[in-house]
Protein backbone atom coordinates (compact mmCIF):
# COMPACT_ATOMS: atom_id res chain seq x y z
CA UNK A 1 0.00 0.00 0.00
CA UNK A 2 2.18 2.71 -1.07
CA UNK A 3 1.01 6.89 0.02
CA UNK A 4 2.49 9.99 -1.49
CA UNK A 5 6.29 9.08 -1.34
CA UNK A 6 6.60 6.78 1.49
CA UNK A 7 6.82 3.65 0.58
CA UNK A 8 3.95 2.12 2.79
CA UNK A 9 1.00 3.28 4.34
CA UNK A 10 1.94 2.81 7.81
CA UNK A 11 -1.37 4.00 9.54
CA UNK A 12 -3.24 1.64 7.30
CA UNK A 13 -1.26 -1.23 8.13
CA UNK A 14 -2.04 -0.48 11.93
CA UNK A 15 -5.53 -0.43 11.76
CA UNK A 16 -5.66 -3.21 9.48
CA UNK A 17 -3.73 -5.56 11.36
CA UNK A 18 -4.04 -5.17 15.36
CA UNK A 19 -2.08 -5.86 17.79
CA UNK A 20 -4.38 -8.47 19.44
CA UNK A 21 -4.97 -10.23 16.36
CA UNK A 22 -1.74 -10.69 15.12
CA UNK A 23 -0.32 -11.76 18.94
CA UNK A 24 -3.36 -14.28 18.42
CA UNK A 25 -2.20 -15.54 15.13
CA UNK A 26 1.43 -16.16 16.82
CA UNK A 27 -0.18 -18.50 19.51
CA UNK A 28 -0.65 -15.54 22.31
CA UNK A 29 -3.97 -16.20 24.13
CA UNK A 30 -5.24 -12.50 25.02
CA UNK A 31 -8.04 -12.08 27.62
CA UNK A 32 -9.91 -8.72 28.98
CA UNK A 33 -8.35 -7.03 31.90
CA UNK A 34 -9.44 -3.90 31.88
CA UNK A 35 -9.00 -1.22 29.43
CA UNK A 36 -6.81 -3.94 27.75
CA UNK A 37 -6.31 -7.70 26.93
CA UNK A 38 -3.51 -9.59 28.78
CA UNK A 39 -1.72 -12.80 28.43
CA UNK A 40 1.92 -14.39 28.13
CA UNK A 41 4.35 -12.99 26.71
CA UNK A 42 5.87 -14.86 23.50
CA UNK A 43 9.52 -13.05 23.92
CA UNK A 44 10.20 -15.25 27.08
CA UNK A 45 9.17 -17.64 29.41
CA UNK A 46 6.34 -16.46 31.54
CA UNK A 47 4.74 -17.77 34.62
CA UNK A 48 1.78 -15.38 34.87
CA UNK A 49 0.86 -13.06 32.18
CA UNK A 50 2.52 -9.90 31.53
CA UNK A 51 1.79 -9.24 28.27
CA UNK A 52 -0.52 -6.43 27.62
CA UNK A 53 -2.28 -5.13 24.65
CA UNK A 54 -4.41 -1.73 24.89
CA UNK A 55 -6.08 -1.69 21.86
CA UNK A 56 -7.40 1.77 22.07
CA UNK A 57 -3.76 3.10 21.44
CA UNK A 58 -2.92 0.01 19.16
CA UNK A 59 -0.14 -0.58 21.54
CA UNK A 60 1.45 -3.72 23.41
CA UNK A 61 3.90 -3.60 26.68
CA UNK A 62 5.30 -6.41 28.29
CA UNK A 63 5.71 -5.65 32.19
CA UNK A 64 7.92 -8.69 32.99
CA UNK A 65 11.32 -10.04 32.19
CA UNK A 66 11.29 -8.30 28.68
CA UNK A 67 10.37 -4.95 29.38
CA UNK A 68 9.30 -4.82 25.41
CA UNK A 69 6.76 -2.45 24.17
CA UNK A 70 5.76 -0.75 20.79
CA UNK A 71 3.33 -1.24 17.76
CA UNK A 72 1.94 -3.95 15.48
CA UNK A 73 5.03 -3.45 13.74
CA UNK A 74 7.77 -3.34 16.68
CA UNK A 75 5.68 -6.90 17.47
CA UNK A 76 6.41 -8.26 14.54
CA UNK A 77 9.91 -7.15 14.11
CA UNK A 78 10.76 -8.68 17.48
CA UNK A 79 8.96 -12.04 16.77
CA UNK A 80 10.46 -12.51 13.49
CA UNK A 81 14.10 -11.18 13.88
CA UNK A 82 13.11 -8.46 10.92
CA UNK A 83 13.67 -4.71 10.25
CA UNK A 84 10.83 -2.08 9.96
CA UNK A 85 10.44 -2.85 6.55
CA UNK A 86 10.52 -6.07 6.11
CA UNK A 87 7.93 -6.33 9.19
CA UNK A 88 6.29 -3.63 7.12
CA UNK A 89 6.46 -5.63 3.96
CA UNK A 90 5.28 -9.12 5.69
CA UNK A 91 2.06 -7.58 7.46
CA UNK A 92 1.47 -5.50 3.57
CA UNK A 93 1.70 -8.70 2.10
CA UNK A 94 -1.00 -10.53 4.18
CA UNK A 95 -5.04 -9.96 4.52
CA UNK A 96 -5.59 -8.22 8.03
CA UNK A 97 -6.62 -10.84 10.25
CA UNK A 98 -10.11 -11.82 11.11
CA UNK A 99 -11.40 -11.68 14.76
CA UNK A 100 -11.89 -15.10 15.85
CA UNK A 101 -14.36 -13.70 18.02
CA UNK A 102 -15.93 -10.56 18.67
CA UNK A 103 -13.58 -8.49 21.31
CA UNK A 104 -15.00 -7.30 24.31
CA UNK A 105 -17.10 -3.97 24.42
CA UNK A 106 -17.03 -1.17 26.35
CA UNK A 107 -19.86 -1.10 29.12
CA UNK A 108 -22.75 1.45 28.02
CA UNK A 109 -22.34 3.87 30.21
CA UNK A 110 -26.03 4.72 32.14
CA UNK A 111 -27.28 8.30 31.91
CA UNK A 112 -26.91 10.17 34.97
CA UNK A 113 -30.49 10.47 36.97
CA UNK A 114 -31.52 14.15 37.52
CA UNK A 115 -32.57 14.79 41.30
CA UNK A 116 -36.19 15.44 40.11
CA UNK A 117 -36.54 11.94 38.30
CA UNK A 118 -35.24 10.17 41.90
CA UNK A 119 -38.07 8.67 44.07
CA UNK A 120 -38.24 9.64 46.98
CA UNK A 121 -36.75 6.53 49.41
CA UNK A 122 -33.61 6.91 46.57
CA UNK A 123 -33.60 10.85 47.48
CA UNK A 124 -33.27 10.26 51.58
CA UNK A 125 -30.16 7.66 50.75
CA UNK A 126 -28.59 10.21 48.65
CA UNK A 127 -29.06 12.62 51.55
CA UNK A 128 -27.59 10.53 54.14
CA UNK A 129 -24.95 9.60 52.46
CA UNK A 130 -23.90 13.24 51.81
CA UNK A 131 -24.62 13.65 55.22
CA UNK A 132 -22.74 11.01 56.72
CA UNK A 133 -19.61 12.19 53.62
CA UNK A 134 -19.73 16.07 55.32
CA UNK A 135 -19.71 14.83 58.65
CA UNK A 136 -16.43 12.31 58.15
CA UNK A 137 -14.89 15.31 56.13
CA UNK A 138 -15.11 17.31 59.31
CA UNK A 139 -14.13 14.95 61.80
CA UNK A 140 -11.35 13.27 59.83
CA UNK A 141 -8.39 15.02 59.94
CA UNK A 142 -6.61 13.23 56.84
CA UNK A 143 -10.41 13.65 54.90
CA UNK A 144 -9.86 17.57 55.56
CA UNK A 145 -6.32 17.79 55.03
CA UNK A 146 -6.69 15.84 51.37
CA UNK A 147 -9.08 18.42 50.26
CA UNK A 148 -7.51 21.17 52.05
CA UNK A 149 -4.64 20.20 49.58
CA UNK A 150 -6.26 20.21 46.64
CA UNK A 151 -6.57 23.80 46.92
CA UNK A 152 -10.24 24.08 48.23
CA UNK A 153 -10.62 26.46 50.71
CA UNK A 154 -12.60 25.80 53.85
CA UNK A 155 -15.43 28.10 52.97
CA UNK A 156 -16.33 26.08 49.68
CA UNK A 157 -16.84 22.74 50.85
CA UNK A 158 -20.15 23.53 52.63
CA UNK A 159 -21.06 24.79 49.02
CA UNK A 160 -19.82 21.73 46.70
CA UNK A 161 -21.48 20.15 49.86
CA UNK A 162 -24.69 21.97 48.70
CA UNK A 163 -23.92 21.54 45.06
CA UNK A 164 -23.66 17.36 45.45
CA UNK A 165 -19.80 17.68 45.67
CA UNK A 166 -20.28 18.46 41.59
CA UNK A 167 -17.18 20.91 40.58
CA UNK A 168 -19.43 22.20 38.46
CA UNK A 169 -21.62 23.66 40.48
CA UNK A 170 -19.10 25.33 42.04
CA UNK A 171 -18.32 27.59 38.56
CA UNK A 172 -21.77 28.24 37.98
CA UNK A 173 -21.86 29.60 41.42
CA UNK A 174 -18.37 31.40 40.96
CA UNK A 175 -17.69 32.02 37.59
CA UNK A 176 -15.30 29.96 35.13
CA UNK A 177 -12.10 31.49 36.64
CA UNK A 178 -13.06 29.40 39.98
CA UNK A 179 -11.24 26.17 38.57
CA UNK A 180 -8.39 28.35 36.68
CA UNK A 181 -8.06 30.27 40.03
CA UNK A 182 -8.36 27.81 42.61
CA UNK A 183 -6.81 24.47 41.48
CA UNK A 184 -9.97 22.78 42.35
CA UNK A 185 -10.80 21.40 38.51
Amino acid sequence: MRLDNRRFDVDAIKRDHTVELVAAGYGVELKPSGRGLVGRCPFHDDDQPSFYVYPQTRSWYCYGECRAGGDVIKFLQLKENVGFVQACELLDSQQPPSAPHPLPEKPAVKPRRNWERLGLDEQVLMNTAAAVYQYNLWHEPGALEYVRDRGIPDWLIPVFHQAGGDPCAAQLIFGAEFSASSGAD
